[in-house]
């Protein structure tokens, strides 16, 4: 009894639905569209979002802007795909009408040549199921054989039952386990559950009768079969049956969501919920449907035979078609009159529509009080009466008078302010009093177009641009200092901030405040049109009617976000003549008819999922969900493409963009792709997202990549470069400096050649002086006939031969050297003058002469100066000589000291005697210092002072310091 009530009940629920089903505007889909053929078999979304259609001629992916489609050449098996299944992993499995079966996953069509697991499935026919169990393992079945691959990449496969050969119906999931509905032997149909790779009978189902597998469908929540002839019969999982009359036509059933299903005929579609366990939804698509889908976002798809694809944006959206004979009347003004909305369209008809119980009933007797024409503005008074503006003036009605006539021209629009009424029509504008409908006040003698009241002023808008009219009546054209305002006005609205809206006829929307515009929508700022047909204000919103759909402008911050609803959302038409805003229903009169949706409940449904498809540069191809993208050096052109999936939007979705390194801020775009012509070698970041018609933001999606740099472009090879250039310059300066110390040296070593060539030369000179000096010695001595002294003599002149011998060749000798060579000089000396004077050597203990190094040959001229010209001429005392040596503050002094006649005395005597020999020993001397201070600095200092007592000369003094450093 049970069952055969609710049998009833779901009988009669058919039929009622059938009585007033509501009319939906379908968005159409076709080849036209890029859709790969008008036969579409299967549909499916996947985890992103992408909606897949199996069609006749190839496979199409579809992202609510564009379809891309694959064949045969990009690696299905068959161009007719007949099932598509999306797995836990998003994989999209593709049954082809060909005996073999693939799947794409991550960019790429993987099939039995580039997968080692589908390489080992066999198929015997081609495949006409596919499911998953918990495990993630998938099952695909084919006409008598079930595949099972699992997580491992095993595969197994089961051709029978008990060894009887199995003849596959179909498969699902039920209660999270794999159901099979197989026939056995070619007789007997059962369902099998499969577990453990092995099948077991739940149930013999042979006497459904149902001949078709599209006339079954098994998923996680119910089993669904063809029953007889009229029935369709439902396992629920709380173990319930119902028993459903199929509808004419039956076609067949599919999922149409989780907990609905969808009963196909060949021109319709029902909805039957498992939660409420009846029909809750009809669909008129008026061709023959294969399957279909509701999404993420709450569209309905519809794939049929023949004609494509059809998609409703939403339920939301309830349009009412008002006809006449066969035609649909246009709407041109709309009026909420407490729990029923009035409806005036042409043809001199007013509706009233019951939105609860979705009666529309046409109103009696109107054609004979506003003869044949369009109603374009219905308002009511205090009392309730009602008025209605035509093409042939204003009509009212009451009870004393039913039908009055007032004003019989053609009224282009009726506004209100309080119990008055602005009237404006094509030769004036007047304000009437509903109150006293016969009295009223023209306050413009000319056409317009739409006239309102703000503040103290009325606004006149007309054909070639916007008029105020003051208190006084004093008109003031607007549009003389404001241009934009001089185009066609079609209707005005004030908002909250006394901002006057207006709607232009080819200029957009204009705010327009204390005298001046203060901002200008455009279709640049996202309007679905310039030409602006009426215009409504609701709180911080503005609702514009345009040529091409409704727009919700959004003013509660200067960002003015635009939403756009059009014939691609649900509208029966993008012409909208007139609006209504009633909190958040929007009521659209249309040519043809009355559109209602909430559009609060769009935007809420709405998603907005960004998906980077492709990111690849000139050379290589990359992932884009890889953490860190290498690209090798020489890629410098990148191109990204993405897509914004939100189906209500329709493609009105801007994209946002910045990449770290090149953009200082963020990039906007609207189209599906970036490029970068000339990328420099180092890190980026690519930061985008997206926004689609209503305002939600996509999750922000980020790459990052590097673009690596020639190995001359790296930090080491720079380094490497610097270091050798510095290298370099090292070796070349350095080069450079030895070569100028090489050029100084040989030059230095010239110039000492030349001086101790010099320095040879003076003492080459001293030699022969000196000879020539001891040889007068011999001399005297021969002539005075003394042989044994001049024996002497020459025995001691040839040790001091022999001694300047060794000693002149060499650059420096050590002062015991010099001392010993003195020593002989003075005896021969001291001999030569018959002991006229003495002589003395004195080294002081804090000297070593054996270590000291000095010029040889340096002291004897002085020595021989003290002789030859101070103690020779004495005549008075003895002569002394004292040379003496000492060392003072790492200096060597080397006093000659004599007590001669001095040099004045001496120079005098010089002078007397000028034809005597005059002695060159102290100036050879002098020069050879001289030479040996050019090339090295405080060598040999020298000084001669004259030795004086009471005024009178007493002898000469000459001192030389040798500086250790130098001669140690």
């Amino acid at each position: 009894m049970r069952l055969q009530l609710l049998f009833i009940s779901l009988f009669i629920v058919f039929f009622n639905l059938q009585g007033f089903s509501q009319e939906y505007n379908f968005r159409h889909y076709d080849i036209k569209d890029g859709l790969a053929g008008l036969t579409v078999y299967s549909v499916a979304q996947d985890k992103e979002g992408f909606m897949w259609f199996a069609t006749e001629t190839g496979l199409s992916r579809f992202d609510g802007t564009h379809f891309k489609n694959f064949t045969t050449a990009d690696g299905l098996p068959d161009n007719e795909i007949i099932k598509l299944f999306v797995d836990a992993e998003d994989r999209i499995w593709i049954l082809p009408f060909a005996h073999a079966i693939c799947y794409y996953s991550h960019g790429k069509l993987f099939n039995a040549e580039n997968d080692i697991a589908l390489s080992k499935m066999k198929f015997k026919s081609e495949p006409i199921g596919v499911a998953e169990d918990i495990q993630g393992n998938i099952i695909i079945s084919e006409n008598s054989v079930l595949h099972i691959l699992d997580k491992n990449g095993e595969v197994t496969n089961i051709d029978n039952f008990n060894k009887s050969d199995i003849g596959i119906m179909n498969i699902g999931v039920y209660d999270q386990k794999i159901v099979v509905c197989a026939v056995l032997g070619g007789q007997h149909c059962f369902l099998f559950q499969l577990e453990k790779n092995r099948l077991s009978i739940i149930k013999d189902i042979s006497n459904y009768g149902f001949n078709s597998r599209i006339t079954i469908l098994l998923n996680n929540n119910q089993k669904v079969f063809s029953y007889r002839f009229n029935f369709i019969k439902i396992f629920t999982k709380d173990n319930q049956e119902i028993l459903l009359s199929k509808p004419a036509h039956f076609s067949g059933i599919c999922q149409f969501s989780d907990t609905e299903f969808a009963i196909n005929t060949v021109d319709s579609v029902y909805v039957f919920s498992l939660l409420q366990k009846k029909i809750t939804q009809k669909f008129y698509i008026g061709k023959p449907v294969n399957n279909c889908i509701k999404d993420n976002e709450g569209n309905y798809w519809f794939v049929t035979a023949g004609y494509g694809i059809y998609k409703l944006a939403s339920i939301a959206f309830h349009n009412y078609a008002f006809i006449s004979g066969k035609n649909a009347l246009p709407v041109y003004s709309i009026y909420n009159n407490t729990g029923t909305i009035l409806v005036g369209t042409g043809q001199s008809s007013l509706w009233k529509v019951n939105l609860t119980n979705q009666e529309i009933i046409l109103q009696k007797g109107l054609k004979e009080l506003v003869i044949y024409s369009r109603i374009t503005g219905i308002f009511k008074n205090f009392k309730q009466e009602l008025f209605l503006a035509s093409d042939n003036g204003i009509a009212y009605f009451n009870s004393r008078y039913p039908t009055i006539y007032f004003s019989p021209q053609s009224v282009k629009c009726v506004s209100s302010y309080g119990s008055h009424n602005i009237v404006s029509t094509n030769r004036f504008v007047y304000d009437l009093n509903s109150n006293t409908p016969l009295k009223s006040d023209t306050i413009w003698h000319s056409r317009a177009t739409c006239a309102y009241k703000f503040g103290n002023n009325f606004y006149i808008g007309t054909l070639n641009g916007l008029y105020l009219v003051d208190q006084d009546k004093k008109s003031i054209y607007i549009g003389e200092h404001e241009p934009l305002l001089k185009s066609r006005i079609s209707a005005m609205a004030q908002s909250n901030d006394s901002v006057i809206w207006i709607a232009t006829y080819g200029n957009g929307i204009l705010g327009y405040k204390d005298g001046k515009i203060m901002k200008h929508i455009t279709e640049a700022d996202g309007l679905t049109s310039n030409t602006c047909r009426t215009i409504s204000c609701y709180y911080d919103q503005i609702w514009a009617g345009t040529d091409k759909g409704v727009n919700k402008i959004d003013i509660s911050n200067k960002n003015y976000f635009i939403s756009s609803y059009t014939s691609k959302d649900g509208l029966n038409c993008d012409i909208v003549n007139c609006m209504l805003i009633e909190k958040d229903t929007v009521y659209a009169g249309t040519p043809y008819g009355l559109n209602v949706f909430n559009f609060k409940e769009i935007i809420n449904n709405s998603r907005c999922d960004l998906v980077i498809t492709s990111f690849y540069s000139e050379k290589n191809r990359a992932n884009a969900d890889t953490d860190k993208i290498l690209f090798p050096p020489g890629d410098k052109s990148f191109h990204i493409n993405f897509t914004a999936i939100s189906f209500k939007s329709e493609g009105n979705i801007n994209y946002y963009y910045k990449l770290s390194g090149l953009d200082t801020g963020w990039q906007t775009t609207r189209q599906n792709s970036i490029e970068y012509a000339t990328l420099s070698p180092g890190n980026y970041t690519l930061q985008l997202y997206a926004v689609n018609a209503f305002g939600k933001k996509s999750t922000v999606k980020q790459i990052n990549f590097t673009i690596e740099k020639y190995f001359y472009q790296q930090n080491w090879f720079s380094i490497l470069c610097v270091a050798a250039i510095a290298l370099l310059i090292w070796f070349i300066v350095r080069k450079r400096i030895a070569a100028i110390r090489k050029a100084g040296n040989e030059k230095l070593l010239v110039q000492n050649r030349i001086a101790e060539l010099e320095q040879m030369a003076l003492r080459a000179q001293m030699n022969p002086h000196f000879i020539f000096n001891c040889l007068n010695s011999i001399q005297n001595y021969i002539f005075e006939k003394d042989v044994l002294e001049a024996n002497i003599f020459i025995g001691n002149f040839a040790s001091l031969m022999r001694q300047t011998l060794d000693i002149s060749a060499q650059k420096f000798i050590t002062l015991q050297e010099e001392i010993k060579y003195l020593e002989t000089y003075l005896d021969i000396e001291q001999t030569r003058f018959e002991k006229s004077f003495d002589f003395k050597v004195q080294i002081d203990n804090n000297l070593v002469p054996g270590n000291i190094y000095i010029p040889p040959l340096l002291l004897q001229p002085f020595v021989e100066n003290c002789i030859r010209h101070g103690i020779r001429n004495l005549e008075e005392r003895k002569g002394e000589i004292l040379v003496r040596f000492y060392l003072e503050d790492k200096i060597i002094f080397c006093i000659i000291q004599d007590n001669g006649i001095g040099r004045r005395a001496a120079g005098k005597i010089k002078n007397a005697n000028f034809v005597e020999y005059q002695s060159k020993g102290v100036g050879l001397a002098q020069k050879r210092i001289d030479g040996i201070n050019t090339f090295e600095s405080k060598k040999i200092a020298i000084e001669i002072t004259d030795l004086e007592e009471d005024g009178i000369s007493c002898g000469t003094r000459v001192t030389l310091q040798f500086f250790v450093d130098t001669f140690q």
